[in-house]
C-alpha cells in the first residue's frame, strides 16, 4: 500500500500521527518519507509539461477547451448508483 500526504508543516500534529496509525496498523512495517517541495520544483514540472511544442499545444487547447457536463444532484446521484452501485 502506498498514500502520499500534502501537507503544511503545522498539520504534522499528533493528530496526523494517530491517522497515520490507523491507516497502516495492520502493517508490520512502514516506510515514511519526507520530501520538501519549493515552488522551484513546481515551475519545473510546469517546464517540463511545457518543454515540447506538441505537448504545450496539447495542454493549452484542453485548458482552453470548454467540455463540461453538467448534472442535476438527482441525475448525479442516479448516474453514480447507475455505474458505481449504491
Amino acid at each position: 500500500m502506498q498514500a502520499i500526504y500534502k501537507l503544511q508543516p503545522q498539520e504534522i500534529n499528533e493528530d496526523f500521527i494517530r491517522a497515520l496509525r490507523s491507516t497502516f496498523e495492520h502493517n508490520t512495517h512502514v516506510k515514511i518519507t519526507i520530501t520538501v517541495e519549493t515552488d522551484e520544483d513546481e515551475t519545473d514540472e510546469t517546464n517540463y509539461l511545457l518543454g515540447t511544442k506538441a505537448n504545450k499545444e496539447r495542454l493549452l487547447a484542453n485548458i482552453n477547451s470548454d467540455k463540461r457536463i453538467t448534472f442535476t444532484e438527482e441525475a448525479f446521484d442516479t448516474f453514480v448508483r447507475e455505474n458505481l452501485g449504491p
